[in-house]
């Protein structure tokens, strides 16, 4: 009888050192991107309810011009104006769960330090930006698929995605694919 005590506490145990233990692995998969994009956007990345890619056009340095539509919408990323041409609800997207998930694992961007000043050696050309939204808390990420950058716009933080730059690339042009 007590045999069988011990079996069932050895069990319980193992059961929540095994919980722990990955507790603590993902933490450690997510290091960089919570210090890096703080832990309410790690969740809103991971668990936004909706979720939508905007596609964006060529941007604009000008504030007014002619080619510049009134009413158009449009939104501005490291002070260049960039129109919307294309809006797509994702959050039942095929794919998208995985991206979500590639978002906030470590392994798949190259970590250098993180910065808060914007420092572009070739501007980047933001090609998409993927709003998740939970209520009132918003994140917007902006995404150059030809530099492999993603950027945090409303902390401005850029990031280099390639590890999964191709997939992502990808991924965001299924989205407005033509016959979509």
């Amino acid at each position: 009888m007590n045999r069988g005590k011990f079996v069932i506490f050895l069990i319980f145990f193992t059961a929540i050192a095994v919980s722990i233990a990955s507790v603590w692995l993902r933490h450690r998969q997510m290091r960089h991107v919570l210090e890096t994009f703080t832990a309410p956007v790690a969740q809103l990345i991971a668990y936004a309810p909706e979720a939508e890619i905007l596609q964006l056009g060529t941007p604009s340095d000008e504030m007014v011009g002619k080619d510049r539509q009134i009413g158009a919408e449009e939104i501005t990323i490291a002070h260049r104006i960039y129109p919307i041409m294309a809006r797509k609800k994702v959050e039942s997207s095929r794919g998208f769960g995985k991206l979500r998930a590639d978002l906030v694992r470590d392994s798949n961007y190259t970590w250098p330090e993180p910065s808060d000043v914007v420092v572009e050696k070739v501007p980047a050309k933001w090609q998409y930006v993927l709003l998740l939204t939970d209520g009132k808390e918003q994140a917007r990420l902006a995404f150059s698929p030809d530099s492999c950058q993603m950027m945090l716009l409303d902390a401005v933080r850029i990031v280099s995605i390639d590890p999964i730059c191709a997939a992502t690339k990808e991924l965001l042009e299924e989205q407005f694919a033509k016959g979509r």
